[in-house]
């Protein structure tokens, strides 16, 4: 299990950061290589490896305008929402995304 000891840095691991911990606690690691990829972009973007992928610098400037524009959280997740969206398909996904299978547990 993770455990997240500041915004970028997960214990027991290297530089990760909350998405990733967000995929591990949902059963979303190796379902999508889509979503994988998004994975690494939002890593690059949310710790200090900035050249993780070519995209993580571009989203670390978005996510920055987002702070600086005044907005509330709800609205700010309301208009940046898209712009992960967007990426998503980049990275090979289709929208609307689809929710893993879930596998029945017999006892």
């Amino acid at each position: 299990m993770i455990s997240r000891t500041s915004n970028s840095v997960i214990k027991g691991r290297c530089a990760l950061c909350s998405f990733d911990a967000l995929m591990d606690k949902y059963g979303l690691l190796g379902t999508d290589p889509a979503l994988e990829s998004l994975a690494r972009i939002v890593r690059g973007a949310d710790t200090a490896d900035k050249d993780l992928t070519p995209e993580s610098r571009g989203l670390d400037a978005i996510a920055g305008g987002f702070q600086q524009m005044g907005l509330s959280d709800h609205e700010k997740l309301e208009k940046e929402f898209p712009v992960y969206d967007a990426l998503y398909v980049y990275c090979g996904g289709t929208l609307p995304i689809r929710p893993p299978a879930r596998k029945e547990v017999t006892v």
